[in-house]
């Protein structure tokens, strides 16, 4: 059996300056002790003397407050006591002191007491870095698999913004070459509407300059019918019998008139239109004054003289 009386071959100290620092090794002294112990037999502890005296009592001291071992373990079971993990710079300076003793010497049963706590302590501690470890690594899953999602959602929303996005830029190019288009046909309908407005002033002018000619020649006409009315009523004029001879003379007023009024207007283009309702208001009268001859013709048609027959001819070629 070995010095703690369990009846197994403890497992090798590990040393916290080790887990600081590997490359350092571990002092010789507790652990030559723990390779020499022999392996555990069903014989109960300390059957056979001890080969050495055993001057410690294997228990803790009664009092340790103070910075040695046995206070910093002391101190450590306090805290293991109120439910609560001790610090790590307190569990590792315990480590590193246990690792330092050497038991194998006259006083190191005095120590033993001090290795079983501070072995439960790094165990305990093991086992919450351990259960944290786990939890951490849960997290760090979690988080990681939350990060894989919000990697893929963040690729499908930049596909998704890189997608329209080129499609904003196709349709803005779209635009801009229907915008171009635009502007190029409103230049060419505005030259299409200057073009058109040129040649409507030129067929306004020229429409003007027909209508003036047209003008001219309705006056022309207007005066070779009266000049050709004035030689019949001329002619007529001997034939016509007193009744008839007033309103002869007024129609020859009304012409006086009007050939007045159209020698007035013949600078002035513009009153053409006065001029026009006044002849034909003065062809009117004319026609009522040739209803009248006629009908003074047709009463004298029963005397039939050479006289009227010559009258009826003269009207016929005045007509």
């Amino acid at each position: 059996s070995n010095s703690f009386g369990l009846g197994v071959a403890p497992r090798p100290l590990l040393d916290p300056s080790a887990m600081r620092n590997p490359g350092r090794i571990a002092s010789p002294g507790l652990q030559a002790h723990f390779r020499a112990t022999r392996v555990a037999t069903p014989t109960p502890a300390c059957r056979q003397p001890c080969g050495r005296p055993q001057l410690g009592t294997g228990c803790p001291p009664a009092s340790g407050h103070d910075d040695t071992l046995a206070g910093l373990v002391s101190h450590l079971m306090r805290v293991k006591d109120r439910g609560e993990l001790p610090s790590l710079p307190l569990l590792l300076e315990c480590m590193q002191r246990i690792g330092d003793l050497d038991v194998s010497s006259t006083a190191g049963d005095g120590h033993i007491w001090m290795i079983a706590p501070v072995l439960r302590a790094a165990r305990d501690q093991l086992l919450q870095g351990s259960g944290d470890r786990q939890v951490l690594e849960v997290q760090s899953s979690n988080l990681k698999s939350r990060a894989e999602d919000l990697l893929a959602e963040a690729d499908e929303i930049e596909e998704g913004q890189l997608s329209r996005e080129e499609s904003f830029h196709q349709q803005a190019s779209r635009q801009r070459l229907e915008i171009q288009d635009l502007s190029e046909k409103t230049h060419q309908w505005q030259q299409e509407r200057l073009a058109a407005e040129a040649d409507s002033e030129d067929f306004l002018r020229q429409a003007a300059v027909d209508r003036m000619d047209s003008w001219y020649e309705e006056q022309h006409r207007m005066e070779a019918e009266i000049a050709s009315l004035a030689a019949s009523v001329s002619s007529l004029r001997a034939n016509m019998f007193s009744d008839v001879v007033e309103p002869r003379q007024n129609t020859e007023a009304r012409l006086d008139e009007a050939r007045k009024k159209l020698h007035v207007l013949q600078p002035k283009l513009a009153e053409q239109e006065e001029i026009r309702r006044v002849l034909e208001k003065g062809e009117e009268e004319i026609e009522d004054l040739k209803r009248q001859i006629q009908k003074k013709q047709d009463e004298d048609a029963s005397n039939d003289t050479p006289r009227t027959r010559r009258a009826s001819r003269l009207r016929t070629g005045a007509t």
